[in-house]
């Protein structure tokens, strides 16, 4: 209840699930409409498998850089969802955003990956789901990389 009512009156959540033993959480119900900033939010998670932030809508996450910056060193980080994020009132460079990290599957379907390139940094991906308009770009920058072209 707590985080809920915090999360819906303020535009900043700082809520840091810094533990080295968490391996899931559901984030599902939480309103992110207000939000601008996630700052360290998941730093350290060493043990968190599996992360679905499909359902969060950030029309004002103005510094997702932050927020996916503390993914570093979430080792063990199989499934990161984040379909439903856009990029379009991000203001700060994002490319070192998934350093560190070993995902196998990453769901991008809203990003602008043309202006804010999260694929650039020490990571390994396995399948990268994103929407087809940025296929001629993606197929150029990562020739090797596995992708799903959605609409």
């Amino acid at each position: 209840f707590f985080v809920h009512f915090y999360f819906q009156l303020f535009v900043h959540f700082f809520i840091d699930f810094n533990s080295k033993s968490l391996k899931n959480i559901d984030l599902s119900s939480f309103d992110t409409s207000r939000v601008t900033t996630m700052h360290m939010m998941f730093k350290e998670c060493t043990s968190l498998t599996t992360l679905n932030l499909g359902s969060f809508k950030t029309p004002l996450l103005e510094n997702i850089a932050e927020m996916i910056s503390t993914f570093s060193n979430v080792i063990n980080l199989d499934t990161l969802n984040m379909e439903n994020f856009t990029s379009d009132s991000i203001k700060y460079n994002t490319s070192n955003a998934l350093s560190n990290t070993n995902i196998n599957t990453l769901y991008l379907n809203n990003w602008d990956i043309e202006k804010h390139d999260i694929l650039k940094s020490n990571a390994t991906y396995g399948t990268i789901y994103v929407n087809k308009k940025y296929e001629s770009y993606l197929k150029k920058t990562y020739p090797n990389q596995n992708f799903v072209f959605v609409e």
